[in-house]
């Protein structure tokens, strides 16, 4: 297992972010950085390597891209998601994995999980109630929001449970987290 400092927060964004979002993200394996990559940046990469020509070797691409980004249609702060993109077509899966989206059967597990550690028994069942059939999860948070304390321990609940979720991802690609 090899060790790597990766920022849980940048992670959490990625796994948290809505797949439907036009929005992947991709951890680097050399320097523990997630990196964003949005469908404009990856069809500016696509349009990068098109121009420079498939007889490019790797080590003219650099030089050949800098000069592309220079007549490049694209804001400053695009710039460097778009180099991003270029990386990640070129480092391929060796050097980035692309990082999974929370599925929602996952929060909806931890929402049944938390409601089986709730002492109140009003509140455990209008829990279980909220958690039957289509709009569980909005049904679910309105209970909460009458109950304050238990609102923050299922937050700090569900905190816990993604966090352990992209340790547990990171363990099954060989990383164990350097702190």
């Amino acid at each position: 297992m090899r060790k790597l400092k990766v920022d849980l927060g940048d992670l959490e964004i990625a796994f948290v972010t809505d797949q439907m979002s036009g929005i992947e993200h991709y951890l680097d394996r050399e320097s523990g950085k997630v990196l964003m990559i949005t469908e404009d940046d990856r069809r500016a990469a696509d349009t990068f390597f098109e121009e420079a020509g498939a007889e490019a070797d790797e080590s003219e691409l650099d030089a050949k891209f800098d000069e592309w980004l220079d007549d490049y249609d694209c804001q400053d702060w695009q710039e460097d998601s778009i180099r991003d993109a270029v990386l990640i077509e070129r480092g391929g899966a060796k050097r980035f994995i692309h990082t999974p989206h929370q599925d929602s059967r996952d929060g909806y597990s931890d929402m049944a999980d938390f409601a089986e550690t709730v002492a109140n028994e009003r509140m455990q069942g209008l829990l279980a109630v909220a958690l039957h059939g289509k709009g569980a999860f909005r049904r679910f948070k309105d209970v909460l929001y009458d109950y304050p304390d238990e609102q923050k321990r299922f937050f700090e609940f569900s905190a816990q449970r993604l966090k352990d979720r992209m340790v547990e991802w990171l363990n099954d690609e060989g990383i164990e987290l350097d702190s």
